[in-house]
């Protein structure tokens, strides 16, 4: 690749200044890396906790809407009829 240094195995073992420097800027660009990887990892994990968070109130609302058209049956002024909340004019 052009502009990338490359460091020769046979250099590698030497402990020279160009050496320091890749191993250096090597070092830089792992952690770099590392700190990216991180972030997006805790990034992901809180989209995932969300999700289910939300998932687990929807199915909650649905229990509950679903358990007071029961009890309040045809008498209410709320009614849900194919998923839909409707408002019964009196």
């Amino acid at each position: 690749m052009p502009g990338i240094e490359k460091l020769p195995i046979e250099e590698a073992l030497d402990d020279s200044p160009q050496t320091r420097s890749l191993l250096g800027v090597f070092e830089e660009d792992t952690a770099a890396m590392s700190s990216y990887c991180t972030q997006l990892y805790r990034a992901m994990q809180r989209i995932y906790d969300a999700q289910n968070e939300l998932s687990a109130a929807t199915h909650l609302t649905s229990r509950l809407l679903k358990e007071y058209d029961k009890q309040v049956g045809s008498h209410g002024l709320i009614t849900l009829d194919t998923g839909l909340i409707t408002l019964a004019t009196a």
